[in-house]
Parts: C-alpha cells; sequence; structure tokens
C-alpha cells in the first residue's frame, strides 16, 4: 500500500489484492455487500465498454448503478447524479474524475483487468 498526496488535491491511496475466490466465498461476499451496501449510488465509468462483466455484477447489488463511458459528462456539478461510490477501469479517468471538485472527496475504486507497475515517482 502506498499514498500520494499533493497540497490542496487531497490523497491517493494505492494498494494491490490478488486472489481467486471461489463460486460459494462470492456469493457470500455479495450477501456482506448487499446488507451493508444497501441503496447506495454507484456510478461505473465504464471506458472498456464493459468486456470485465463489472456491469452485470453491480446489477446484481441493491445499488442504484449509473453508467458512463467516459468523464466528460461528469464535469459539470449540476449534470452529475449524487453518487456514493465511483468504480472505474481507467487510472487516467480516476486522475481526471479527481480534478473535479464536486467529485474529488467520493470514495473511487479502480478495477483493472491488466495489472500495470504503478510508479509515481
Amino acid at each position: 500500500m502506498w499514498v500520494k498526496s499533493k497540497l490542496g488535491q487531497g490523497l491517493f491511496f494505492f494498494f494491490i489484492l490478488t486472489s481467486t475466490i471461489s463460486y460459494p466465498l462470492l456469493e457470500a461476499t455479495v450477501e456482506k455487500i448487499s446488507m451493508a451496501w444497501a441503496n447506495r449510488v454507484v456510478l461505473f465509468v465504464n471506458t472498456l465498454f464493459n468486456t470485465t462483466g463489472v456491469i452485470n455484477r453491480l446489477a446484481e447489488l441493491p445499488f442504484t448503478v449509473h453508467h458512463v463511458h467516459e468523464a466528460e459528462p461528469l464535469k459539470d456539478k449540476h449534470k452529475c447524479p449524487h453518487i456514493n461510490t465511483v468504480v472505474t477501469d481507467s487510472m487516467e479517468v480516476t486522475k481526471v474524475l479527481r480534478s473535479y471538485e464536486h467529485l474529488r472527496y467520493i470514495l473511487m475504486v479502480l478495477l483493472s483487468p491488466n495489472m500495470t507497475q504503478l510508479n509515481f515517482n
């Protein structure tokens, strides 16, 4: 786990989790998430056009899911839906979203089908 910080821009926390999840464990995890996160509003910025299957998994949970393919429509605070969590499939999109003041402190989850070396020197 590591953190990157810029004065006035907030913090980025980075960590990598790798695992193999069996189907029964996955079902139990989904059940726990469903209870703890019921009625959350999740925004999925899907630059890979759902080749990952994430949107299908989100649809199984008791979330209201908003789905876009790029960050630009979210730039205007008044046109952006109220959201609790953002899920992205691109580090570049995550950085762009963090630059929008109204999204700066929203929980963001970066899911990547291909792990690349993250180096922020």
